[in-house]
C-alpha cells in the first residue's frame, strides 16, 4: 500500500532537492573563482583574458543560481502551504 501522505513527501523532496542544488551552485561558483584566479596569476597576458571570462561566466552563473534560489524558494513554501501535515 502506498503512503497515503503524498502531499508531505512531494514537500520534503522538493526541499531536500532544493538544498542540495543550493550547495552544489555555491561549491561551482566557488571552484570557477579559484579556477579563474589561477588563470590570472599564472597565464601571463592569455590567462589574464581567459579568467576575465570565467569571471564574467561565474557572475552571470550566480545570477542564475540566485534567481533559481528565490524560485525554489518560493517552490518550497508553496508545497508546504498547499500540502501541511496531516
Amino acid at each position: 500500500m502506498l503512503d497515503a501522505n503524498v502531499g508531505q513527501n512531494t514537500a520534503n523532496t522538493i526541499k531536500s532537492v532544493a538544498n542540495n542544488l543550493q550547495i552544489a551552485a555555491l561549491v561551482g561558483f566557488g571552484a570557477s573563482i579559484m579556477w579563474g584566479a589561477g588563470l590570472f596569476g599564472l597565464g601571463g597576458e592569455e590567462g589574464a583574458r581567459s579568467a576575465k571570462k570565467r569571471w564574467i561566466r561565474a557572475a552571470i552563473g550566480i545570477v542564475v543560481c540566485v534567481a533559481a534560489w528565490f524560485l525554489l524558494s518560493w517552490l518550497k513554501g508553496y508545497a508546504t502551504t498547499n500540502f501541511p501535515d496531516q
